[in-house]
């Protein structure tokens, strides 16, 4: 009887919450878009947090090019950030926490009244950030590559640096990826210099390799077989590099490996060729990783390229049948941490998510386009995709409302991140929302609630 009384006594007080509940729902979905743009999904049952941030400032560009989890469970972004008034662009680095919230220190930008561009970001071993990018030197009257070296709080004053780096005499020089290796840092990019002789621009793909104070103890180039009459169009649309360093079968580090425009450059660790890997593709390829099994995995144009330890190819997957571009690509991991497959951000006049298997098959595929309240179409562009902690992802770039979806010059365009669950959603079921929410008010609410149950099921 008494067992009786308390489960009545337990129902009345969910009934209670449950009210609670509906009225937060109501309020949490109304969609308003301002500034600081947040729109956070409740946890599910898994606890896995879901949200999309846009940062909206009218007739300006802001673009999201590299994000990263970091180790307190949030975000770093870097991006650029364009000024519509005096035509000059910065690096802009976003530090978000768990639910994309910004902190207090993402007005951080370097470039100052130069012309500045950032393509990269990771968190470094002390807890600060290491971002590759390029800056406009006034007195070569071209780009330079620029690695900047900040603190946890994302500035230069206190155990932070920055490097120019002019990779030939008067050549268009941009750090497209960096990394922190074992004894300093390595930077890949593309350096264009004029043709003698002739018009247009010859191109090289180049790594570096920094101390820990950002000194220069090496650079390379590697011709790329590339030219063109515009660098700037190309050096920014066409032609990407990402590098990351390579491991031995013991764990111990033996090179790195880095895209070229027309291959894959493995080298060893002081930079000299010890193979390169062809494509047999005429697209460019913007992403490329180390798998579990020691061979790599590459995104070239729209096909998913995946080679072995010995440099041989495993399979070529075709993942969309059009003219879009793979923009990043990395492996994902179940929860025990064995491979499971890829996760591909892919340009295509919008950006998808895409989830393939352990073969290239692709598992799902997933769209954020939206419509504006004047149904004008909200394009999303993705560059760089990341699996989080909790088995979800986080993507960034940049989004705008235009009837033009392939208007990349446009002044309106505005940073994105989005944070989903294991299958790439970010919105849950009306009914799994306001069930997951009712949950989460139950803890929050009335913790003793939970003691309660345990005891009336014993």
């Amino acid at each position: 009887m008494k067992r009786k009384i308390m489960c009545i006594i337990f129902v009345g007080m969910l009934l209670t919450v449950s009210f609670t509940a509906a009225a937060a729902l109501k309020v949490n979905t109304e969609k308003k878009y301002n500034e600081n743009d947040t729109e956070t999904q409740p946890l599910d049952t898994s606890g896995v947090i879901r949200f999309k941030k846009r940062i909206i400032k009218p007739d300006s560009f802001q673009y999201g090019y590299s994000v990263q989890q970091t180790n307190d469970g949030g975000y770093i972004v870097v991006g650029e950030k364009k000024n519509p008034v005096f035509g000059t662009s910065n690096i802009w680095l976003l530090k978000f926490d768990k639910y994309g919230n910004i902190v207090t220190w993402e007005n951080n930008i370097f470039g100052g009244d130069n012309i500045a561009n950032s393509y990269s970001v990771q968190q470094t071993s002390d807890g600060g950030y290491i971002i590759a990018g390029c800056i406009y030197s006034s007195n070569a009257g071209s780009y330079d590559a620029y690695i900047i070296k900040t603190n946890s709080i994302g500035n230069l004053l206190v155990n932070g640096w920055s490097t120019e780096i002019d990779i030939n005499s008067n050549s268009f020089d941009i750090a497209f990826s960096v990394k922190q290796i074992y004894d300093g840092y390595i930077v890949t990019g593309v350096t264009g210099s004029e043709i003698e002789d002739g018009p247009g621009y010859n191109y090289e793909t180049f790594l570096i390799k920094l101390n820990d104070y950002g000194n220069v103890v090496w650079k390379k180039t590697y011709p790329a077989d590339y030219q063109s009459d515009n660098p700037e169009d190309k050096i920014w649309s066409d032609y990407r590099t990402t590098i990351q360093q390579t491991f031995d079968s013991d764990g111990t580090p033996d090179g790195f490996i880095f895209n070229s425009k027309d291959c894959l450059i493995g080298t060893d660790l002081q930079g000299e060729v010890k193979y390169r890997l062809t494509y047999d593709i005429d697209r460019q390829c913007n992403s490329v990783q180390q798998t579990k099994d020691g061979g790599f995995i590459t995104g070239v144009g729209h096909y998913l390229v995946k080679y072995d330890n010995d440099g041989d190819l495993d399979w070529k997957k075709e993942i969309i049948s059009s003219f879009g571009v793979i923009r990043d690509v990395k492996q994902t991991f179940d929860s025990e941490g064995e491979p499971d497959g890829f996760i591909i951000a892919f340009d295509d006049q919008d950006c998808q998510l895409i989830k393939t298997n352990s073969d290239g098959e692709v598992l799902w595929t997933r769209s954020y386009t939206e419509r504006s309240d004047t149904t004008i179409p909200i394009f999303f562009y993705g560059e760089s995709v990341q699996q989080t902690s909790d088995g979800g992802y986080v993507l960034t770039g940049g989004t705008f409302n235009d009837l033009d979806p392939g208007n990349y010059d446009g002044d309106n365009i505005d940073l994105y991140l989005i944070k989903t669950d294991s299958n790439g959603k970010y919105v849950l079921t009306k009914s799994k929302t306001m069930m997951t929410l009712f949950l989460m008010k139950i803890i929050q609410l009335f913790p003793e609630l939970k003691l309660l149950l345990n005891n009336l099921l014993k």
